[in-house]
């Protein structure tokens, strides 16, 4: 599946392929939102849900990899590698 082709389908749809066939790599905040970043079939794609509720704003695949940037504070090597 093509970014465009996945671009095109519900959010539900969206959701559904993301929680079975994609993986989970991190989450960040962003003003009120807990953002969730997945890899799908060769491409990045975000699950924007508000802080406190169980429910998805926006699922968008990720155009530009200078957002990828933003969850690089989540990782520590030297901790999450034990070095």
């Amino acid at each position: 599946m093509t970014k465009s082709e996945f671009s095109k389908l519900h959010k539900s749809r969206q959701f559904v392929l993301l929680r079975d066939l994609g993986s989970h790599l991190a989450n960040r905040s962003y003003q009120g939102f807990i953002v969730s970043l997945f890899d799908f079939e060769g491409f990045y794609v975000e699950v924007w849900k508000r802080v406190g509720l169980d429910y998805i704003e926006y699922i968008e695949v990720v155009k530009d990899n200078l957002r990828l940037e933003e969850y690089l504070g989540d990782f520590n090597l030297d901790k999450d590698l034990d070095i």
